[in-house]
């Protein structure tokens, strides 16, 4: 049962850097305000959400791995 459930907070956090990167591009790249600071607030949103899955991994003692970090990381930036 952990290991099917750190699987599935490691897939989240793994599509999160993916939304965390596209987030930020909208918010700068944004001519309306109004839509940056939505952007904005929805990063900040994502980011809290990070923070629980990786307390939620440490408390079954599965921390996120190197693998699964630089594996978001690419995939949020291939697109």
């Amino acid at each position: 049962m952990d290991q099917e459930l750190a699987r599935y907070l490691h897939d989240h956090l793994a599509g999160s850097s993916g939304a965390l990167l596209l987030l930020q591009e909208l918010a700068d790249n944004h001519d309306v305000p109004e839509a940056q600071e939505f952007f904005r607030d929805l990063k900040l949103k994502v980011e809290s959400d990070r923070a629980l899955l990786e307390e939620l991994l440490n408390r079954i003692g599965k921390d996120r791995g190197t693998f699964f970090k630089v594996a978001g990381d690419v995939a949020a930036r291939v697109g």
